[in-house]
């Protein structure tokens, strides 16, 4: 079924998969071999790895993240991320499970209209219960973003409590903080050889979807998880898709050529 859908989705040639030495900074600093330069680079940088050239220059500014007050189990919390000025936009969630593992999920946005991110934030959730079997969420935490503060009253109506900052300070939201920090990092890192902008801007979302995942397969899955470290193969992976029955219509004739996303 999976191959099917992949092979009804409107054909876009994905960027060719760049050399692994190229990927991993011109070979490691601090003396590292090449199969070590070349070992990192295949499992997509991840995790960073100081001495790789690519992660330093894609590592953005590490600020404070103070901690906050919500439970850990059964809250979520979210944050907005964006590539540049120019967006695109993404909404970054997560959660821990019961073993205190950390568990992130990206969804696109449009803008940051309430509805469009009220859905977003239902969306994410829904994601992180199904895929991570983290426990029924009860609480959001995020920012004081007007978008999500609007829907507080659809929040509590789906018995759900929505907790925000004091002030206007961005960095009380330590945990939405820092996994968007290591998001957007790895991200930045799987983008690091395409030399044009608008490429960026492009593979934004895919990329930060895939750190996502990469991310919250790093620590061992509880019970009842949907998601598995297979089910994410590097970023641009050259795979050979299944060829769908023959009564299936509106298919590319470049169906079996297929690179992961």
């Amino acid at each position: 079924a999976a191959a099917v859908a992949l092979a009804a989705a409107p054909w876009r040639d994905p960027p060719a998969p760049p050399d692994a030495l190229a990927l991993a900074g011109r070979i490691m600093r601090g003396g590292a071999s090449r199969v070590v330069a070349e070992r990192h680079a295949q499992r997509g940088h991840h995790p960073f790895d100081s001495n790789c050239l690519v992660c330093t220059l894609s590592a953005g500014r590490h600020r404070s993240h103070r901690r906050t007050g919500h439970l850990q189990l059964g809250a979520v919390s979210v944050d907005l991320a964006c590539l540049d000025q120019a967006g695109p936009i993404v909404l970054v969630a997560g959660a821990r499970d019961p073993a205190g593992a950390s568990r992130v999920v990206v969804v696109p946005v449009q803008s940051k209209e309430t509805d469009v991110l009220f859905g977003a934030i239902c969306s994410a959730i829904c994601d992180l219960e199904y895929l991570y079997a983290i426990p029924a969420v009860a609480r959001v935490m995020c920012d004081r973003e007007a978008g999500v503060t609007a829907a507080a009253p659809r929040f509590a109506a789906r018995l759900t409590k929505l907790v925000t900052t004091e002030g206007h300070d961005p960095q009380a939201n330590g945990f939405a903080e820092g996994i968007v920090l290591r998001t957007t990092n790895l991200a930045r890192t799987l983008l690091h050889p395409l030399a044009d902008t608008a490429a960026r801007r492009s593979w934004w979302v895919v990329a930060m979807q895939h750190a996502a995942a990469r991310i919250s397969l790093v620590a061992p899955l509880p019970a009842g998880a949907r998601i598995s470290l297979d089910d994410v193969p590097p970023l641009w992976t050259r795979v050979q898709a299944q060829r769908p029955a023959p009564s299936a219509s509106r298919t590319s004739p470049r169906r079996e050529l297929a690179a992961y996303l």
